[in-house]
């Protein structure tokens, strides 16, 4: 599922978050996300597999208002 020799590459830093946020009245979809101290790195949509690798990571993830279950550190 995961692909573990990119991960180990990235850094000591890097989490496996999936999202368990509850959105209430809205469908809004949880998806999982590779974080590398504050930088996204990656995510896996909501009901696929692949993780999909920013070019350039997207600085300063901000994980106010949301709920994560760390699956990796």
């Amino acid at each position: 599922m995961y692909n573990s020799c990119k991960i180990n590459l990235l850094g000591a830093d890097m989490q496996i978050l999936l999202e368990t946020t509850n959105w209430g009245e809205y469908k809004t979809p949880n998806h999982t996300y590779y974080v590398d101290g504050t930088s996204l790195v990656a995510y896996i949509k909501s009901g696929e597999t692949k993780p999909f690798y920013f070019k350039q990571p997207i600085k300063n993830f901000d994980k106010r208002g949301r709920t994560f279950k760390v699956l990796k550190k």
